[in-house]
């Protein structure tokens, strides 16, 4: 793991939170001599295997470590294309309400749209909902089924929670409208020891472990 001090923020303090992130996952990372070591190495995503067929114009942005990819995927310029910002781990992730949300490296997505509607046009109600139909859809079509909505946001299966959505918008000065639309869907998350606040569930428990490339690109073609 030594480039994740080039990937991290320039301070020390940066660095050393972003340490302490990849710490709290014990099944993962563990401190030896004052280095860490990644005990259990997971395929990285490539965005290669993504954009091969998507139809509308997108600009994907893949960072190994992000606070959060719905704050990141506001930095970027969308010159008429859609932003993807993607993430193998964040530290500062979050669901609805501020909620955090678990995010242990290479294990899951975390991604977020950014979407731009012209001054005038009308908000889209239900976006939310529309999104999570979206997403069962795209995993139907990869052979993952049995996936439902939970109102508003969340993604269910088996009666635990799967994945989760957060829609946030803002008006820009000409009057436009500017939507970020994250996304965290549990795919590989099996060994994680951690508690969380609610039941969770991850597709490999369901179907066995999965290539997140292959569901990206299913997300992907449906949402853009």
């Amino acid at each position: 793991l030594d480039e994740l001090r080039e990937k991290a923020d320039e301070s020390v303090i940066g660095f050393n939170s972003q340490c302490q992130h990849l710490l709290s996952d014990p099944v993962q990372f563990e401190q030896q001599k004052g280095r860490l070591r990644w005990k259990t190495p997971q395929p990285l995503l490539n965005p290669d295997c993504w954009m091969e067929r998507l139809s509308a114009p997108v600009q994907t942005f893949l960072q190994e470590l992000d606070h959060s990819t719905n704050d990141s995927v506001r930095k970027y310029e969308l010159d008429g294309a859609i932003a993807v910002s993607v993430a193998e781990t964040q530290v500062s992730g979050r669901g609805r309400r501020g909620q955090p949300w678990a995010s242990p490296v290479a294990r899951n997505l975390y991604f977020s749209l950014r979407y731009q509607m012209q001054a005038g046009a009308a908000f889209p109600e239900g976006l939310s909902l529309a999104v999570g139909v979206a997403l069962a859809d795209a995993l139907t079509r990869v052979g993952l089924g049995g996936i439902y909505i939970k109102w508003p946001n969340d993604l269910y299966l088996k009666d635990r929670k799967l994945g989760g959505i957060l829609v946030e918008s803002r008006i820009r000065p000409d009057g436009a409208f500017d939507i970020v639309v994250g996304v965290g869907i549990n795919i590989n998350m099996n060994d994680y020891r951690l508690e969380l606040d609610q039941p969770w569930i991850s597709l490999s428990h369901v179907f066995g472990e999965q290539p997140r490339d292959v569901i990206m690109r299913s997300l992907l073609m449906q949402l853009v």
